[in-house]
């Protein structure tokens, strides 16, 4: 950093003033580097948003048996926690208290929340810190569900 004394005025110049007015060049080496901490950074922030997707269709899966297992069942009372847990995984929203563990409660629960409308994947990461990462990393672009949804079709044709 520079500091320049013209009429009185001292000015601080840093490199940023260089590069702006198209003074300065990176070598190739140095843009290598550069282009591949990027890259570094962009594949742990989409492996991120990967985990997330995964993490959401594995619930939906979940929620889906235990919702066929419990119509199979026709009864309403006493369900086995193995399919009443994964019902009230999949309701269950940021706001809401801890997920008990005792099957009573459980079913409270479930009976409290079966009618809840069910979240889409873009509301599941919403309710993550994906899309305020993304526009701190990106410098005000917004996330779409068409980049995630790109994303994610680019990695499973791999």
């Amino acid at each position: 950093m520079y500091v320049f004394r013209h009429n009185e005025i001292c000015q601080k110049i840093s490199s940023g003033v260089i590069f702006a007015h198209q003074k300065c060049h990176l070598d190739e080496e140095v843009l290598q580097v550069a282009s591949s901490h990027f890259r570094k950074k962009e594949e742990v922030y989409w492996k991120r948003i990967e985990k997330y997707c995964n993490n959401y269709f594995k619930k939906k899966n979940k929620y889906t048996k235990a919702l066929d297992e419990l119509k199979e069942n026709n009864t309403k009372d006493n369900l086995p926690i193995k399919i009443v847990k994964p019902l009230c995984i999949w309701k269950k929203r940021r706001s809401d208290k801890k997920m008990p563990s005792k099957q009573d409660k459980l079913m409270h629960r479930w009976n409290e929340t079966k009618d809840r409308k069910d979240l889409s994947l873009e509301e599941y990461l919403k309710a993550t810190t994906v899309y305020e990462i993304y526009e701190r990393d990106h410098k005000g672009q917004k996330l779409t569900m068409d980049l995630i949804n790109q994303m994610i079709v680019s990695n499973t044709t791999l």
